[in-house]
Formats: C-alpha cells, sequence, structure tokens
C-alpha cells in the first residue's frame, strides 16, 4: 500500500494519520487507538482513499516490521482489539488465531460436546461404563435401561458415533 495523503487529512500522510489516532504513554502497555474502528469487532481502521481502508493494527505492524507476509493474519497476544503496540502483534495463520482464541477461551462458540452439551444424559464416567459393560456381553436395551436413554443412544455410544473424543 502507497503512502500518500488522505481525504479526511489533507496533507497528511498514512504513517502521520496513525500517529495522531494513537495513544502511547510511559505507563501504557497497550498503544490504544482512538480512531474510527468497525463496531462488530472493535479494530480500528485508517482510511486512506474514498471506501478503501487497513485496519490501524496491521498498519501498525507495516509501519514497524515492513510488509505482512501474504496469507497471514496479524494477530494480538493481548486480547485487545484497540491496541496497535507493534510488541503485541504478530504474523500468523489462521489456525494460529484460531489456536489462539481456543487457549485464551475467547471462542463465540466453546466447545460444547460431551458433558458439556447442555441437552447430554451422560458423563463421560458413565460412558466408559456403557461400554466396558456392553463388552462384558450386557445388551443395549438393558443398558439404556439402566442409564435412562434410549436404546438407539447405547448403540451409538458403543459403535463410537458418539462420544468419539473418549
Amino acid at each position: 500500500m502507497q503512502d500518500h495523503t488522505t481525504p479526511r487529512f489533507p496533507g497528511k500522510t498514512l504513517e502521520e494519520k496513525f500517529w495522531l489516532y494513537t495513544e502511547v504513554g510511559p505507563f501504557m502497555d497497550c498503544w490504544l487507538w482512538h480512531g474510527p474502528t468497525d463496531y462488530k469487532q472493535g479494530y480500528g481502521r485508517l482510511y486512506y482513499e474514498r471506501h478503501k481502508h487497513i485496519k490501524a493494527h496491521r498498519l501498525s505492524y507495516i509501519l514497524h516490521n515492513g510488509p505482512i507476509p501474504d496469507n497471514l493474519l496479524i494477530c494480538h497476544t493481548c486480547d485487545n482489539p484497540q491496541c496497535v503496540n507493534p510488541n503485541h502483534l504478530y504474523a500468523g495463520t489462521h489456525l494460529d488465531n484460531a489456536a489462539d482464541a481456543k487457549e485464551r477461551n475467547r471462542l463465540k462458540h466453546p466447545d460444547n460436546s460431551g458433558e458439556n452439551h447442555g441437552l447430554s444424559k451422560l458423563t463421560e464416567a458413565a460412558v466408559l461404563e456403557i461400554r466396558r459393560l456392553y463388552a462384558e456381553g450386557h445388551t443395549r436395551q438393558s443398558l439404556a435401561e439402566k442409564f435412562g436413554v434410549l436404546p438407539g443412544t447405547i448403540s451409538k455410544v458403543t459403535l463410537r458415533q458418539r462420544w468419539k473424543h473418549i
């Protein structure tokens, strides 16, 4: 992207505009963006041509580290979408970003498999017991009655079509 003047601040370069919106203080770990944001996620954005913009954290990365490698995201280590501190930014893949989000419990849709599922009638301990008893020769019908579920549920548990993670 070229560093050229911007419509809202005539005569100002993109880098100059970046610094107009960035708050850096001696006791601040994050550098805070005080310019326009995308309202959905809160990331800063800078307009550089009519209807064209770059996210502020991506621009910060470029200004401090050079071009962003192809097909990489710029991820935050601080979990603060308003932060543009280059020390809090790193280039990573979608997989890196997803793994980081999962590790920090930032996923919008947390793992709701097994016991975490709101409608689950079985526990991991019960599933292990069902599999053990079935291997010993108990019928699916008897196990369904014992554990208070349908025979089809027992079938899916014993065939590992459900509760695959254990």
